[in-house]
């Protein structure tokens, strides 16, 4: 249903030099032939597809194939702002920052507006970003990793990758991962993802979750070692 407005706010970002990347996690919808049609009119993209894993496997798929320096993330039911990419990368370079955080909008499924989770005001080093973690995880910056540019040599480097145990919360584990070996982060205020709120009974974050104590549990000590 939303993932053709997904890869249109993609590809036309105004920073164009992308290596887009569709992982197919097994769909047994029109999902497939919807990202073979922009394939073949986007050199740029490239389809992967995979037998239904799970998030964590179609997210550490697209790791392994990206080309780029950086690496973003899009949920296929969401889109991302024209000037995202560009406003990101243009930051990051600025302050050669290992990683770089903005705002997230959240829309309903007409486009209209409901409401901002952002930083109340831009962090631009390391100690600013962990005295000022509390605020950033209760603005709900800090688990997502949509609305992030991540350096592709850290994740390397440490060989970091989505847990594969559990479908909720993974993300959140691999952003405290890499926080760890960060030596340079910016937050901007800026909302530039657009996340759409519906309600289906096929999301992950609206199903019973019978471990979903122990996970909540795991983040939480994770969280406390890392601080």
């Amino acid at each position: 249903t939303f993932l053709p407005r997904c890869i249109t706010s993609i590809i036309n970002q105004s920073y164009s030099h992308l290596d887009i990347i569709l992982v197919n996690d097994g769909s047994s919808d029109n999902s497939l032939d919807i990202c073979n049609q922009y394939a073949q009119n986007d050199k740029r993209i490239r389809v992967i597809s995979i037998p239904n894993s799970g998030v964590s496997i179609a997210r550490n798929t697209g790791m392994q194939y990206a080309k780029g320096d950086f690496i973003q993330f899009v949920d296929s039911d969401d889109m991302i702002k024209p000037h995202m990419c560009q406003i990101l990368m243009e930051e990051q370079q600025k302050n050669d920052a290992d990683l770089a955080i903005c705002g997230i909008e959240h829309i309903d499924t007409a486009g209209e507006h409901l409401f901002y989770e952002c930083a109340e005001k831009p962090v631009n080093n390391i100690n600013e970003f962990f005295n000022t973690f509390g605020d950033l995880l209760e603005h709900n910056l800090l688990r997502s990793p949509v609305n992030k540019l991540y350096k592709k040599q850290i994740i390397l480097k440490y060989n970091l990758i989505f847990p594969l145990d559990f479908n909720i919360a993974e993300d959140a584990l691999f952003n405290l991962e890499y926080y760890k070996y960060m030596k340079s982060v910016l937050v901007i205020p800026q909302s530039l993802y657009n996340c759409i709120n519906y309600i289906s009974d096929s999301r992950l974050t609206q199903k019973f979750h019978s471990n979903y104590f122990y996970i909540q549990n795991l983040f939480f000590k994770k969280l406390v070692e890392l601080l």
